[in-house]
């Protein structure tokens, strides 16, 4: 994402001198992000999208003096989301139970975290108006090119209308931690706004005064009740499919299908051919019947031969039919 996004702060203990806890959530990026923050304790950076997450802490460099530095960079350490979730909670329950602290300046704080883009570091911006002429202003300026370089700057805008002479304008200041940046700032509101207005315009009557804090006591801004970190969970695990019931029924025979043994096929036993005549057991050999021998056609009695008597033909004939009946009465019996 090329264009800047800005995202309000949450600060809890805005009117103490030093914020108490400091927190962030929005969505820039594609994804998710949340910023936790307590002065010169912990600085915690997270970036959430699509189930995966990135992070950066403070104390995350080698050197001892770069582990101080509270000036966020860009999270590019992968982590599981779950953990990046949980914690977040952690701190954010150590951030909730931390004590108030001093009240001693007018005004207070309220800033914002701006999104420079995928990658880039982003931008934490914190101001004060003090008085009605002054505002504190500071600011983090992270690279990653130069992790030593980081620094919060640290500025106090003045009404030209109250200020004439430009001589009282001073450089920036600048600080490695949040911490020694606002104590810097207040260095700088006594250097400049004291030297042209008194102390009461910049300071609490009732830090200075014990008898009016007590029948004027600090009304102290309620704390909001609503956690925007609370807005990032862990991702939840896919749902299973349901299946129909068709499918479930399916899915039942398949199993018990893959269970049952399957049954053994035995082959047919092979049956050898057996030479013609061979008698096999539990069965006859085929007989072929025999075919009967057609009689010859008896020779018509000639003129010259006598009709009374038969003749050698017809005798020869008579003979071979009655053998042929014979035999095939012997056959029908075999069969």
């Amino acid at each position: 994402m090329a264009d800047r996004k800005q995202f309000r702060l949450q600060i809890l203990g805005a009117d103490e001198d030093y914020p108490r806890f400091i927190r962030a959530y929005g969505r820039a990026c594609g994804g998710d992000f949340a910023y936790l923050c307590e002065p010169g304790a912990f600085s915690y950076l997270v970036f959430v999208r699509k189930g995966e997450a990135w992070y950066w802490k403070q104390g995350s460099a080698a050197s001892s003096r770069l582990a101080l530095i509270d000036v966020p960079l860009a999270p590019t350490t992968p982590v599981l989301a779950s953990e990046a979730v949980a914690k977040l909670q952690e701190l954010g329950k150590i951030g909730r139970s931390v004590p108030p602290g001093p009240v001693t300046y007018r005004g207070q704080w309220s800033g914002a975290l701006v999104c420079n883009g995928e990658g880039v570091a982003p931008t934490i911006v914190l101001t004060r108006k003090v008085a009605a002429y002054a505002t504190i202003r500071i600011v983090s300026h992270g690279n990653h090119a130069d992790p030593d370089g980081r620094q919060w700057v640290v500025t106090l805008e003045r009404d030209s209308r109250w200020f004439a002479d430009a001589k009282l304008d001073k450089e920036p200041a600048s600080a490695e931690t949040l911490r020694t940046a606002i104590r810097s700032a207040y260095g700088l509101l006594t250097g400049l706004v004291g030297e042209a207005c008194s102390v009461r315009d910049t300071k609490r009557r009732a830090a200075l005064d014990a008898e009016h804090a007590k029948s004027h006591p600090i009304k102290h801004p309620k704390d909001p009740k609503r956690d925007p970190i609370e807005a990032i969970k862990a991702p939840k695990p896919p749902k299973a499919l349901k299946l129909s019931k068709a499918a479930k029924a399916e899915a039942a025979k398949a199993s018990k299908a893959a269970k049952k043994p399957a049954a053994e096929v035995t082959p047919p036993p092979r049956v050898e051919k057996q030479p013609a005549g061979t008698i096999v057991e539990g069965k006859l050999p085929r007989r072929k019947k025999a075919k009967a021998e057609k009689a010859p056609k008896a020779e018509k009695p000639t003129a010259t031969e006598p009709t009374g008597e038969l003749t050698q033909a017809q005798k020869d004939a008579s003979i071979m039919a009655a053998l042929s009946s014979q035999m095939d009465k012997l056959l029908k019996d075999a069969a």
